[in-house]
């Protein structure tokens, strides 16, 4: 199972977003992702 599969949010966050405004993405996976793979940073995000 790729790391990416049990953490969808993180999985479909991109650099991008987070460099553009990052607080509705953040918001949203302290909400319902807190502990997430990002595989965009190649790390976790807690």
């Amino acid at each position: 199972m790729p790391l990416a599969a049990p953490f969808p949010l993180g999985a479909a966050t991109t650099l991008a977003e987070l460099a553009d405004d990052p607080h509705p993405r953040l918001a949203l996976l302290r909400a319902q992702e807190p502990v997430s793979w990002l595989p965009e940073l190649n790390g976790w995000l807690v």
